[in-house]
């Protein structure tokens, strides 16, 4: 057999080649394509986690920036009720919560204890009578001067919910503990408005770095507190969520979730964040779809691709347009970015730009003019977004191009249903065009202008505090430089903001004094919390002044001590104060008065040791009791005459009151009664002082009997006897009734005292005071006029025989011996009578009376005479 012919053999081994490259051709681009679809899903699956991620740390972010804005919020009450009551000026809460300085709508209420944990002061009713036996009130009596703690949460009584204790701890003037003061703060308002229209299941908490208690937990719009939450498990889920693009399982309910957390400056809490990964599933899930779709097409088109090459040469341009289709449609798939983009290429006439059209554009920017990719592409920009010459844009596009260089600018949105939107556009030249990228931050703009908006608020607000505040970095380069000067430290220094900020503390802060001062800030950035240095000596411009100082360490983000933040009270004046009120308290406590002081509900607050000594009580269990209780007076009208008007006059009422003693005697006492008002005349308290002055009376008394008796013989004298003449004679023109006057002297009296003694004498006018008493009714009045004369007054006498038969028993009674001296002696007495005439001046009575005792002496004494 002849070989064969070498022209006719088929060339297999080229043949061979060209299969085995196209087949090697072939599992190559299917290897490939299986490569970059991988890394395609992958990158996809990263770009959406990265999303995801990022939102959960920046809300993460935001949350702990939030809960330090609210927690310095309720900080600020704290701070406001303890330099009050430390300046010795306490207000009530009431009255603050009232002024809008006390309670806002983050804090359910805030009180006051004293050192036992006693609560004395509060705008709610719902808080503890006591919470002496909390472990955060036990911290911070053991501690001193702990500044402020956010505690773990407790129940509310009122509505079953959980409220944070914010705790502050008070100080005495000497520096002692003095008790607390605490805002309740809603665990509500820590996660309000975070994470607004993110996927449902996203949990937005704040935990305790150091306790691990939740203080506020939000899931699906449910707001829980003091779960536990490992903090640090919480830390490292974080770093894992950001490092791997992974979610981690929650152990909470189980479902998996992105996490970040961010601290809360200041204060020991993590914001943590926790967004569930079901949309990134669902996303990518949605996107895996696709692109295996577009991967199976495309494998398919190189499948039929390969067997036309393999049975057709002809065939292989066509394949390679088809994989070039394919890889434009595998790049189409690529369009999941999250700012719009535009490519649009330059129209030229006579070599002049006029004009863009679109060449491609991505989902986003389609949404962006709610218009489909298929109606943008070939079009004119000017005819999509007329707007873009009116707005500047298009000049932008021109000066990109002509200078090949990137534009960037921020401004509204130029189309109507995005002028209420924030855009950053980005220009950028390629080939014989630009691609122009927008992107939305109007949720950045907002909190950006929300973040200016709050430190303006608070500048203000630390601007208009009483107290000075100010910051001093404590960076090594610029140590000791002022960054912040309020104005309260202008006032209190009398210094400017422009002669102190930029400056070191040697601008407000004489040598001598800069080495305590840095000392100081020393101390507090090596304690890393808030140090409290009372008792701060400046001598300043305004001389020497004494100042309240608390200094607290500003950390940076790296965790160095940034600056020192400084709130400065001067309390030169307060000290003094403080000084004179201890010698006011030592004054009133030392005094013989008694000195009661009430509340404006007459309760009684304080009583001094005169007080009790007076009343024979014991100071147990009277703080707290109305003060009518003690048998004090209330200050009405009925029981202190003319009290009223005295008061509303802002006049001090005084008068005589009977005070009742512990046993229930009583004792005449001096009342001095006023009201203590404060800055807006309200009434705070009611003041009573009294003094005992039963023995003045008893003495006044003594003195009154001393002026109207007879001091020998203890019968009415002449001025008694006057005052009841006047009397009688008044009842008897009232009613007719007939009144007698008797004059009567005794006969003898004279040798009596001469031969006797005035001792005799004395004893037998003492003698006759008895007889007559004893012969005259109860209702008659005997009196002595002075030696040996005395009157009787006869009221509703009867007739004139009645009168007659009167005297002469009193002649009968009055001659009867006296035994004096041993001996029997007879003294008669001559007794005159007169009746009364209606209308009869009183002289003329007594004349006629003296008149017929005179006659009774001279008609031989012993006798009786009836005047005319």
């Amino acid at each position: 057999m002849a070989p064969p012919d070498p022209s006719t053999r088929p060339e297999r081994p080229a043949l061979v080649s060209l299969r085995s490259a196209l087949l090697a051709a072939l599992v190559l681009v299917l290897l490939a394509l299986a490569v970059a679809v991988h890394l395609a899903l992958d990158g996809e699956y990263r770009l959406e986690a990265g999303r995801v991620q990022a939102d959960a740390e920046r809300n993460a972010q935001k949350l702990a920036v939030r809960t330090r804005q609210l927690l310095d919020q309720a900080d600020q009450i704290t701070r406001l009720v303890k330099s009050l009551r430390e300046a010795g000026a306490p207000v009530a809460l009431e009255t603050l919560q009232s002024s809008g300085l006390a309670g806002s709508e983050l804090t359910r209420a805030v009180f006051v204890t004293d050192r036992d944990g006693l609560v004395i002061d509060t705008t709610s009713t719902s808080v503890p009578l006591h919470i002496g036996d909390e472990d955060a009130f036990k911290h911070h009596r053991r501690e001193g001067n702990l500044g402020l703690t956010v505690g773990a949460p407790v129940p509310d009584v009122l509505d079953g919910g959980s409220v944070i204790p914010i705790m502050r701890p008070l100080h005495h003037a000497d520096g002692g503990f003095a008790g607390v003061a605490v805002a309740w703060l809603d665990p509500a308002a820590l996660t309000r408005d975070i994470g607004t229209g993110e996927a449902p299941g996203t949990a937005l908490t704040v935990v305790g770095a150091n306790d691990s208690i939740v203080r506020a937990r939000r899931v699906d719009g449910q707001v829980s507190a003091g779960q536990r939450l490992d903090a640090g498990l919480a830390v490292e889920r974080a770093r894992d969520s950001a490092a791997t693009l992974r979610p981690n399982l929650s152990p909470v309910d189980g479902r998996e979730r992105f996490v970040a957390v961010a601290r809360v400056d200041g204060h020991p809490l993590l914001g943590v964040v926790a967004i569930a990964s079901d949309g990134v599933h669902a996303a990518y899930a949605a996107t895996r779809r696709r692109v295996l779709g577009w991967a199976a097409a495309v494998a398919a088109l190189v499948a039929a691709g390969g067997v036309g090459l393999w049975q057709q040469a002809g065939r292989l341009e066509a394949s390679r347009r088809a994989a070039r289709r394919a890889e434009a449609l595998y790049a189409a798939t690529l369009d999941g970015s999250l700012d719009a983009l535009w490519l649009m290429r330059a129209e030229r006439e006579h070599g002049r730009v006029i004009d863009f059209s679109v060449t491609d554009v991505n989902r986003r920017a389609g949404a962006l003019l709610g218009l489909e990719r298929e109606a943008m592409i070939g079009r004119r920009v000017t005819d999509l977004v007329p707007q873009v010459r009116a707005g500047g844009l298009l000049e932008l596009l021109h000066r990109a191009l002509a200078e090949r260089r990137t534009v960037e600018l921020e401004r509204d949105g130029i189309t109507p249903a995005l002028a209420q939107h924030w855009m950053h556009y980005q220009i950028v030249p390629v080939a014989d065009g630009v691609a122009l990228i927008v992107r939305d931050v109007t949720e950045r703009r907002r909190a950006e202008r929300q973040l200016a908006e709050r430190e303006s608020f608070f500048r203000t607000l630390l601007d208009t505090l009483p107290l000075a505040v100010y910051a001093k970095s404590a960076q090594p380069a610029t140590r000791g430089e002022l960054l912040f000067w309020s104005r309260g430290a202008e006032r209190q220094f009398g210094v400017p903001a422009d002669a102190v900020v930029g400056r070191r503390s040697d601008a407000y802060l004489p040598a001598a004094q800069l080495a305590e001062a840095q000392a100081q800030d020393d101390e507090a950035a090596a304690a890393g919390a808030v140090c409290h240095f009372p008792d701060t000596r400046v001598d300043g411009v305004h001389g020497t002044r004494w100042f309240d100082v608390a200094k607290a360490p500003v950390h940076a983000p790296d965790g160095t001590v940034d600056h020192i933040l400084v709130i400065a009270g001067d309390v030169t004046e307060s000290r003094a104060a403080a000084e004179r009120l201890r010698l006011m308290s030592r004054v009133v406590e030392e005094t013989a008065d008694a000195v009661v002081l009430s509340d404006a509900e007459d309760r009684i607050v304080f009583v001094n040791a005169a007080f009790l000594a007076l009343t024979g009580r014991s100071a147990e269990g009277l703080i707290g009791l109305p003060a009518t209780a003690l048998g004090l007076p209330p200050f009405d009208d009925a029981a202190l005459p003319g009290v009223t008007a005295a008061l509303q006059a802002r006049r001090r009422w005084v008068g005589e009151w009977s005070q009742a003693r512990a046993d229930g005697s009583r004792f005449d006492a001096w009342l001095s009664v006023s009201e203590v008002t404060d800055g807006q005349g309200r009434i705070t308290h009611m003041a009573r002082l009294l003094s005992d002055v039963t023995l003045w009376k008893e003495q006044e008394r003594l003195l009154a009997d001393l002026a109207r008796l007879d001091p020998l013989t203890q019968l009415p004298n002449r001025r008694h006897f006057e005052e009841q003449l006047e009397q009688a004679a008044a009842r008897a023109r009232r009613s007719g009734r007939p009144l007698a006057l008797v004059y009567l002297d005794l006969d003898g009296f004279k040798e009596v005292n001469d031969a006797l003694g005035h001792e005799a004498g004395d004893q037998l006018l003492i003698e006759v005071a008895h007889r007559l008493r004893a012969c005259v009714r109860s209702s008659d009045v005997v009196s002595r006029l002075g030696g040996d004369e005395f009157t009787v007054l006869l009221e509703d006498a009867g007739d004139d025989a009645d009168r007659r038969r009167q005297c002469e028993r009193l002649v009968e009674e009055l001659s009867q011996p006296h035994g004096l001296a041993g001996r029997a002696v007879v003294c008669t007495p001559s007794v005159g009578l007169a009746v009364y005439a209606p209308g009869e001046p009183l002289d003329e009575l007594r004349r006629r009376a003296d008149t017929a005792m005179y006659q009774a002496k001279h008609a031989g004494k012993a006798c009786v005479r009836v005047a005319a």
